[in-house]
């Protein structure tokens, strides 16, 4: 995460990936851009033991740990 401009919490991750107009608003807004944005461990465990996420997305974030 060096050189990290955003810190994703686990509420917003799940918000985008559910395109809730509000987080989408505000990446819109704040200009939040992927390859300058973050998330910690502790995010990671709980995205990775979320019941529906996304098998490719749990592979996406195993190759980035």
């Amino acid at each position: 995460m060096n050189g990290a401009k955003f810190l994703l919490d686990t509420n917003f991750i799940l918000g985008l990936l559910n395109n809730h107009p509000a987080v989408l608003e505000c990446i819109n807004t704040k200009a939040v851009r992927i390859e300058a944005s973050g998330y910690s461990v502790i995010t990671r465990m709980e995205l990775l033991g979320f019941p529906v996420l996304d098998q490719a997305l749990a592979k996406a974030m195993e190759q980035d740990a």
